[in-house]
């Protein structure tokens, strides 16, 4: 299988979703073999296909196309990819110089609670304390915790990274959050100023959305202050699409819509033709027709460009990475004001 999708850091819950919503497939079953591999049967309209997904000790995960009908196969590698992908998984390093010291507790039970993580009871080194947080699926975070309050995290970018960094916008100045993460993409750019520029983007929605989401979307918006030429901007244009999947869950929060790990599905179905529409559920919340259009616009924006980082040709299957840096900003400012044109459409 091409190296495209070997070792990447995807949201294992959300796979089978995904093979239930891919055009194609009538059923499949799932069958569970040794050494982390769980073999899929596909039932398709071509005809029987198999695909292997292997579950990596390390936290990644690797689809390999098994038996007849590869060709298949690999598009819906390529689909699960586009959607259930949680971040670039290179290695992260960020410090934070003021973490608080109910942090800890607050971070740790979280972790342990809700993302199934399991943390060690730490070493102990001159200037602090060193502690392994290893997630769900065996990826692996080192948290460092030092005597003059400051905290260092470190790891591949998969699900109990992202999870930590969440949390701590959560339970502390999401501003130091921003600032640490504009400091590993070297831009010369504060929080405060990246704040600013958010601010004018989103007058009317920035007051809204959740200090988390600023916390995620902003450094995004500092790569038109990036002096230096990248071979991929993806790594930019991840954060604001993420963004704007919780400024959408934000959204039908606010009509008594709480979307879980599952995704949109209990919001969004296929017609007849296969184009999505909301379903009856998300109409009875959703009352008005505009508002209505709103959400569904908003879904299928998200949708498109999500797959869009990954295109699936026919023949070839390959992930497409931004090469170029004015196209990454495009997409970063139509999500930008399509999120300020939907809050003024909504509220």
């Amino acid at each position: 299988m091409a190296s495209e999708y070997k070792d990447l850091p995807i949201n294992r819950e959300k796979i089978d979703q995904m093979l239930n919503e891919y055009p194609g497939i009538k059923s499949f079953t799932k069958t569970e073999k040794p050494n982390g591999l769980f073999q899929y049967h596909l039932n398709t309209e071509g005809g029987p296909a198999c695909l292997n997904v292997y579950l990596l000790k390390g936290g990644g995960t690797t689809f390999h196309p098994s038996g007849k009908n590869q060709e298949f196969t690999k598009s819906v590698a390529g689909f699960l990819k586009a959607n259930c992908l949680r971040g670039d998984g290179e290695t992260k390093s960020i410090r934070i110089a003021n973490f608080p010291s109910e942090g800890k507790d607050l971070l740790f039970n979280f972790l342990k609670e809700e993302c199934n993580a399991k943390v060690n009871n730490g070493d102990n080194h001159p200037h602090g304390k060193q502690y392994k947080i290893v997630g769900k699926d065996g990826d692996s975070v080192v948290f460092w915790i030092y005597t003059n309050g400051a905290c260092h995290i470190q790891g591949r970018q998969y699900s109990v990274y992202t999870d930590i960094l969440e949390m701590l916008a959560e339970i502390m100045d999401y501003r130091e959050i921003i600032d640490s993460q504009l400091k590993t993409i070297k831009v010369d750019i504060t929080a405060a100023e990246a704040l600013g520029d958010m601010q004018v983007l989103l007058p009317s929605t920035f007051d809204f959305i959740k200090d988390k989401l600023k916390a995620i979307i902003s450094p995004a918006l500092a790569l038109k202050k990036l002096d230096i030429e990248l071979t991929d901007y993806s790594s930019f244009a991840f954060p604001v699409l993420r963004g704007l999947e919780g400024y959408l869950k934000q959204v039908l929060g606010h009509f008594g819509i709480v979307i879980g790990k599952d995704g949109f599905g209990e919001i969004v179905e296929s017609n007849s033709v296969g184009r999505p529409v909301l379903t009856e559920f998300a109409r009875e919340k959703i009352t008005v027709t505009s508002k209505q259009k709103v959400i569904l616009d908003l879904y299928k924006y998200f949708n498109k460009h999500r797959h869009g980082l990954f295109h699936v040709d026919s023949a070839i299957e390959s992930a497409r990475v931004l090469e170029n840096k004015s196209e990454c900003i495009t997409l970063i400012d139509n999500t930008v004001i399509l999120i300020e044109d939907s809050h003024k459409s909504l509220f």
